[in-house]
């Protein structure tokens, strides 16, 4: 393959593909309340509009990661993109909640074959001198996506319907499409791989592994935490851990072990998945504070978010700057300790009357640190993996910072339900006959929002011990 082609033009072409990706992670969820009503789902048929999502993203990153190099990258994304923006408008389109949930299935598995292959194709195409600010604007694109998907669905909201949350997929993701095939090089599939039969029962296991695993935590507090969900998620678990050792009697494994002997890169996955932990356990928090709370509108509560999101936007090309020149433990701690700063701050702030100002400026400090995390974190993951296993190496990235996003959402979701159990508990000796103080219910609930992000602070922390030992690359 001759390398007549523009970087740059291949990234912005991937970074439009993978923004979708991001956004729709987090703006689905502001129109929850509203496509619930409009077809009359009940409390289960609601979770399952984001299980299913999540069910069929987390179970095929990995076998999508390794998949590319047996197929070709281009073909890959853009298969991607392309069922994406099918379930997108499958989802527009859906008049009855099974529907919803098949449509939003199928765009879960559009973004598991969009990440690794974006991630991947980076590495391939831009030199060691300019990967790191090239993979700086995509860990950019992810932290901002996220940030404006709450303001995205809010703005919708207010003014058009709940089905406009995805037919702004369509013409972004056709564009996407048109974009990747004119601009990213047919990037051949590895001979080393193409000339290798593909580990089948690795993937097999992978997929049930991972697949169990998310099910039985999406769906613990459906079922309260019962037995049976703890037995789903301890054979996912098993399942995995079988997965892990077949991949050592094998010769050419799904998951090759060798990748987190590659320096920083076992690091860099356990500091993205306390990030997906902990951007998911204060946003659903706060995001219900803002609204049960303080009243505000959806595009209210998503307009909060700004501040954060242009924090990160501005910062993100000083940051991908400094990637290369830098040592990144010191990038990415200023990063995760602003998180958890940011995050312990929030907790302790919100109550019935917290003042405005007090939270934008918590949350500009949350922008900075988004900044700080996602594009150091995404370019030192890949640095020192050689491109034969970039692929792989993407996809288990990528399941990492996913797999931290469900755990996050599941052990928030248990806090936050056992904290607002108590909101209208009396002190003790109080008489029966009187009844507690609305106030008091008020604010008990508001401290029980803030209490439920303390966790995500004390996540971080993990986040901080992985950056601390990243090491200096030598290239």
């Amino acid at each position: 393959m001759t390398k007549n082609y523009n970087p740059w033009r291949i990234l912005s072409a991937l970074c439009i593909g993978f923004f979708l990706v991001m956004v729709d992670q987090t703006i689905v969820a502001v129109a929850t309340p509203d496509i619930k009503t409009a077809l009359d789902a009940d409390y289960n048929q609601t979770i399952w509009f984001t299980s299913a999502y999540l069910l069929t993203f987390c179970a095929p990153l990995l076998l999508s990661g390794r998949l590319g190099s047996y197929l070709g990258l281009r073909k890959l994304f853009i298969s991607g993109v392309s069922i994406f923006t099918l379930g997108s408008l499958l989802c527009a389109l859906s008049h009855t909640p099974l529907q919803l949930i098949l449509a939003r299935a199928i765009q879960g598995l559009g973004a598991a074959l969009i990440l690794p292959q974006s991630m991947t194709i980076i590495a391939h195409v831009f030199p060691a001198h300019q990967r790191g600010k090239a993979m700086g604007i995509w860990g950019a694109v992810a932290g901002v996506g996220s940030l404006i998907g709450p303001l995205a669905g809010g703005a919708i909201l207010e003014w058009t319907s709940w089905h406009w949350i995805f037919l702004v997929n369509v013409p972004v993701g056709i564009i996407a499409v048109i974009l990747t095939a004119r601009w990213v090089p047919a990037l051949t599939p590895d001979p080393t791989h193409s000339s290798q039969a593909m580990d089948i029962p690795g993937s097999l296991l992978s997929i049930l592994g991972l697949g169990l695993t998310v099910y039985g935590l999406q769906e613990g507090e459906v079922r309260d935490w019962d037995s049976t969900t703890a037995l789903i998620i301890a054979s996912g678990i098993a399942i995995l851990g079988l997965f892990i050792y077949a991949e050592t009697k094998v010769s050419h494994p799904l998951l090759p072990l060798r990748l987190f002997r590659y320096k920083n890169f076992g690091k860099t996955a356990i500091a993205i998945t306390t990030m997906g932990f902990g951007i998911t356990g204060f946003a659903v928090p706060f995001m219900l504070y803002a609204q049960s709370i303080r009243h505000w509108s959806p595009i209210e509560s998503g307009l909060l978010l700004l501040p954060m999101a242009l924090a990160a936007a501005i910062l993100a090309p000083v940051v991908g700057k400094l990637i290369d020149a830098h040592h990144p433990a010191l990038i990415t701690l200023i990063g995760y300790s602003a998180m958890s700063l940011g995050s312990f701050a929030l907790g302790a702030l919100l109550d019935i009357d917290t003042s405005l100002v007090l939270l934008i400026g918590v949350l500009v400090v949350l922008g900075i640190g988004n900044a700080f995390v996602w594009a150091p974190t995404s370019a030192v993951a890949l640095r020192n993996v050689p491109q034969e296993d970039a692929g792989i190496g993407s996809g288990v990235y990528n399941t990492f910072r996913q797999l931290g996003a469900v755990i996050g959402s599941a052990a928030t979701g248990a806090l936050m339900q056992n904290r607002l159990a108590h909101v209208a508990d009396t002190p003790q000796g109080t008489p029966p006959d009187i009844a507690p103080d609305m106030a008091i219910i008020v604010h008990n609930s508001a401290r029980a929002f803030g209490e439920s992000i303390y966790l995500s602070a004390a996540v971080f922390l993990i986040g901080i011990a992985a950056a601390a030992l990243l090491r200096k690359s030598s290239a």
